[in-house]
């Protein structure tokens, strides 16, 4: 995304139209924020630190900054935890961060209540439970299941989903799981054979 491509994003989510003339669109989105105190959402922040604008390093976070300011609300950036020290390359953006949080995996508490507010199939407690059981309580992977779950309704032609609907499904796939190395070697006749390292297993 470009810096460009940042302040309509930002006038999209605020309700207003879209100026052809930066300052008038900059006054217009400070003055939504300020009115409505709406928190301003950046995730894959990192991404805010690589747009440059008239050379300078890290436009769409000072983008986002500015306007908050102004606007009197706050800008939450969410990264992934490998890319945190790169916002401490530029004093001009670390001394600005003022908290930080550390995510952690969703309880089957905060799953169940996720699972509930975001799936449009009412679904009982049994079901969250095994959401969370196949998720381990990662995000992504809660909304893939909510996902499978719309669907199975929908293939099944039912309004709410119980834990015998769904029993023996698979509802997400972690890809991360295909990053596991795999062991190579030959086998007897000379062909490579692939020896699964996955778990342990031999």
């Amino acid at each position: 995304m470009t810096l460009d491509g940042l302040i309509w994003a930002v006038s999209q989510g605020l309700g207003i139209k879209h100026y052809p003339n930066r300052t008038a669109e900059l006054q217009a989105q400070v003055e939504a924020l300020a009115s409505t105190r709406m928190r301003l959402v950046l995730d894959e922040a990192q991404f805010g630190l690589y747009m440059r604008h008239a050379g300078h390093f890290g436009a769409g976070i000072e983008y986002l900054r500015d306007i908050a300011e102004r606007g009197n609300t706050y800008v939450i950036l969410i990264c992934h935890a490998s890319e945190k020290a790169n916002f401490y390359d530029s004093k001009h953006i670390r001394t600005r961060i003022g908290h930080q949080v550390e995510m952690v995996d969703a309880s089957l508490a905060d799953t169940a209540a996720f699972v509930r507010e975001l799936c449009d199939v009412p679904v009982d407690d049994e079901v969250a439970a095994i959401v969370h059981r196949q998720t381990s309580g990662k995000y992504r992977l809660v909304e893939n299941a909510i996902g499978t779950l719309e669907q199975m309704a929908r293939m099944k032609g039912v309004d709410r989903l119980c834990a015998a609907d769904i029993k023996g499904t698979r509802l997400v796939v972690d890809h991360e799981e295909g990053l596991i190395p795999r062991a190579i070697r030959p086998d007897k006749s000379g062909r490579k054979g692939i020896v699964a390292t996955l778990k342990g297993t031999k």
